[in-house]
């Protein structure tokens, strides 16, 4: 009756909610009760029993005392350890699952920012492609000796995009080159038009993530009306500082307005998007929009 009562009752009752001084009264109470009923039980309604066997009445509820101490240790120490392995599985399985949720959603995310960045690195300009297709086309046609180096240099730029720009990163060599075959190729428009590009030296081992500059250099062609040479102009420079990377590329902004090729490249808010994505906290952008010009500052973190 005390173990039962103890474990099931007492314990939680009282134990558990540590009122640990009202805990020890209702046990030493319950225990005298009990202690007293199993005497007048033994001395009333048990078989008198040979005085010679009955031991001095100070032995018996010595041995009395240390056994029902001793079912209530026995029986308190059980319920806490249950109690306690209850909830340390509960608290397993809890963590278990938690993590199995962490890691779904890792992956998850995981998985949705490469599809997004595989998305946002796909909306390139097509119309550039058909523009500098035409371009080469003239040049072939007139037999002009510079078409054999415009297509080799459209083979590279189709050959990154496709090939090159599947890494989520790559050498910085790769990307400049790029670049410059892009210039090259719109310089075909226009032999004369007034474009400033100073590219540094960079250490071969840096890498970076695809196709961040051209967006910018697609809008300042586009945007710039740089057929009118008389007015328009464009500044590139790039290079590289103490694990940063530096991209500043302004443009003018013609007096009049003109009506802009509908068929756009990446937009300003996709390039923001993905440097969120790839370099969240590690680059800084900046943006100066003036009647005059536009001018974009860009620095990068590379480690």
């Amino acid at each position: 009756m005390l173990a039962y009562a103890n474990m099931y009752f007492f314990v939680p009752v009282f134990f558990f909610r540590r009122r640990y001084l009202l805990y020890v009264v209702v046990i030493v109470s319950f225990g005298i009760v009990l202690s007293e009923s199993h005497i007048y039980i033994i001395d009333n309604f048990l078989p008198s029993v040979k005085p010679e066997r009955i031991p001095r009445q100070e032995i018996r509820n010595a041995i009395r005392g240390i056994f029902l101490l001793l079912v209530t240790a026995l029986s308190t120490a059980h319920r806490v350890l249950r109690v306690s392995h209850d909830n340390e599985r509960e608290v397993n399985l809890l963590k278990r699952q938690q993590l199995e949720q962490e890691q779904e959603a890792s992956a998850l995310k995981s998985e949705n920012l490469e599809t997004e960045l595989k998305f946002l690195k796909s909306q390139i300009n097509p119309h550039f492609l058909f523009n500098a297709l035409n371009n080469i086309y003239t040049l072939t046609y007139i037999q002009d000796d510079e078409a054999p180096d415009m297509i080799l240099k459209l083979s590279d730029m189709l050959r990154y995009i496709l090939y090159d720009c599947a890494s989520r990163e790559v050498p910085i060599a790769k990307e400049i080159n790029y670049l410059e075959n892009y210039i090259e190729l719109q310089r075909l428009k226009e032999d004369d038009l007034l474009m400033q590009v100073d590219i540094g030296e960079f250490d071969p081992k840096v890498n970076i993530a695809p196709m961040l500059f051209i967006p910018f250099i697609e809008n300042s062609f586009k945007h710039s009306k740089i057929e009118d040479t008389e007015h328009s102009w464009i500044r590139l420079k790039l290079w590289s500082e103490e694990n940063h990377i530096h991209f500043c590329l302004a443009n003018s902004k013609p007096q009049k307005q003109f009506t802009k090729d509908k068929v756009g490249g990446i937009g300003l808010q996709n390039v923001k998007r993905r440097l969120a994505l790839l370099y969240p906290e590690r680059h800084r952008l900046t943006i100066q929009d003036t009647p005059q010009s536009f001018e974009v500052n860009l620095s990068l973190y590379t480690n």
